[in-house]
């Protein structure tokens, strides 16, 4: 992975986390989009607790279009690109928006939706499920 500038970026560099969330995005996906803000939200409500948020793109696309791209979201954690899918091969993501948890050890906790608002961002229904903050709570 790289940063917005390009340069080289290890996401499994432990700061003394109790648990780092990758999240794998798309800027050109509107439901990806549409998970930004709650995303948002639990970057800073579990930032407090040792939890790591991470945007992850993946694309070869260049950095400067990426932060244009990402700039009106006032993104509330570190956005990072995977242009050689690294990341996305390591972790075994599948679709964006997708969501996985390692504990502090780097351990796959949780891999899968960050809640069943999907279908809710194509019709409007209530979220019911948030199966990331439910798997963060566990971690």
């Amino acid at each position: 992975a790289v940063d917005l500038t390009g340069r080289p970026l290890d996401l499994l560099q432990s700061a003394g986390e109790k648990a780092t969330v990758v999240v794998f995005l798309s800027f050109d996906y509107p439901v990806s989009n549409s998970y930004v803000a709650p995303l948002n939200a639990l970057a800073r409500d579990y930032a407090g607790r040792g939890v790591k948020v991470v945007g992850v793109v993946p694309t070869d696309d260049p950095p400067e279009a990426i932060r244009k791209q990402a700039a009106g979201f006032e993104l509330a954690f570190p956005l990072v690109l995977d242009p050689k899918l690294t990341t996305v091969d390591a972790l075994k993501a599948t679709t964006v928006p997708q969501a996985v948890v390692l504990d502090a050890e780097k351990v796959v906790r949780y891999r899968g939706r960050i809640d069943d608002g999907y279908a809710a961002r194509l019709k409007p229904k209530p979220v019911t499920s948030r199966d990331l903050v439910a798997a963060l709570d566990a971690v």
